[in-house]
């Protein structure tokens, strides 16, 4: 049996530095993004930070990308709201949760071609990746298709819910 690799993300990138193992929270939510070649799943209670917006945005056409955020949060963060728009051009499709489905939607996890994942405390916002101190994995390995599996299975699949 495979086991998975796994790596203990910590942020800000100053409470990183002097831990054995870790790596920079910000940098490992943007390279995962950047990694997915055929299926990137988004999932955070809010998403707002410019960087991780346009790496979003930035995959090609032949990349699913699928996003749920909580709709309370964003529809109540002009900044979030853009960012869903953005999304939604770039090809994205954006499911907003709402209380009506579930109570709020908090779990952050991005998974990349059912190969790699992170799953942590850090919103995806500019405060989660560069002031907060937060922390998460990165899992490698045949968990993170259990993972992927869970996210769609609850979250359901990429069916857009423009509002």
């Amino acid at each position: 049996m495979r086991s998975d690799l796994v790596t203990v993300l910590i942020g800000p990138t100053e409470a990183a530095v002097g831990v054995s193992d870790a790596r920079v929270m910000r940098q490992a939510l943007l390279d995962t993004i950047d990694r997915a070649e055929r299926e990137l799943i988004v999932v955070g209670y809010m998403i707002d930070d410019d960087q991780i917006v346009e790496r979003i945005c930035s995959k090609p056409a032949s990349v699913i990308v699928i996003v749920h955020v909580d709709k309370k949060q964003t529809m109540d963060w002009s900044r979030a709201k853009a960012a869903v728009r953005n999304m939604r051009k770039s090809g994205a499709m954006v499911k907003l949760h709402d209380e009506g489905s579930r109570e709020s939607l908090h779990a952050k996890v991005i998974v990349a071609d059912s190969k790699e994942a992170i799953v942590g405390s850090a919103n995806l916002t500019s405060r989660g990746a560069d002031r907060n101190f937060e922390v998460g994995v990165r899992i490698r390995g045949p968990s993170v298709r259990t993972l992927r599996d869970a996210m769609i299975e609850n979250l359901g699949g990429g069916e857009d819910n423009a509002e």
